[in-house]
């Protein structure tokens, strides 16, 4: 009988630094970002499971309820603890302020405010989605070009950008989630187009794409 063999390949040829895995069953709301915050602290690792598990993810933006995913360990970088915001969704709709309410994440020490929005961006885990907590992301994607100088954080908001006649914008959690840090009192968020309200002063900023 002929036989066929099909090679399985683990270890360092599988994920650069691997040292062994453990397993995770995705249950519903389960995405490889938040997985990845879940284990690793930073949603940036998602493709190290990504890759862990290309048997069975063909898409990194779709995995089922109930697949047994490996999840590699392997060395990490320096990390430190920051607080990420999201929308408390009970509050808001009650009324009663604040309508954020902030959650540790743990973001690759040398660009901390990136790894905060990264973690932004990622949106809330099941758990906390659980606890009514959700992102409000006016249509963006993602976010580029993110600067901090003398005390002005600049950032650049990816993809679309519609508050929806809204009160509250993805405005309301990228700024707390930067002020958190010493070297920024003031937050200027711009359209992909490059635009905002008041790009100069000591002041907050918006573009017109998030006002209600």
């Amino acid at each position: 009988m002929n036989k066929v063999v099909v090679p399985v390949v683990f270890g360092s040829n599988l994920v650069a630094g691997y040292t062994g895995y453990s397993h995770r069953v995705v249950v519903d709301g389960d995405t490889l970002s938040g997985i990845a915050v879940d284990e690793y602290g930073v949603a940036s690792d998602w493709p190290a499971i990504f890759e862990a598990n290309r048997d069975q993810i063909g898409d990194p933006n779709r995995v089922y309820h109930g697949q047994r995913l490996r999840i590699p360990h392997y060395p990490r970088a320096s990390t430190t603890e920051v607080e990420v915001y999201f929308l408390d969704t009970v509050r808001f709709a009650d009324g009663t302020e604040p309508y954020v309410e902030a959650v540790s994440r743990r973001v690759p020490a040398a660009t901390p405010a990136a790894g905060a929005l990264d973690a932004l961006f990622a949106g809330p885990t099941p758990a906390e989605q659980g606890a009514n907590l959700a992102v409000e992301l006016s249509e963006a994607t993602g976010f580029s070009g993110l600067s901090i100088e003398s005390g002005i954080a600049r950032v650049t908001l990816v993809g679309g950008c519609d508050s929806g006649g809204s009160t509250f914008t993805i405005a309301n959690l990228i700024t707390p989630t930067l002020k958190q840090f010493a070297t920024v009192d003031y937050v200027k968020i711009y359209d992909a187009d490059g635009t905002t309200a008041a790009p100069e002063g000591s002041s907050d900023s918006i573009p017109e794409c998030l006002n209600p």
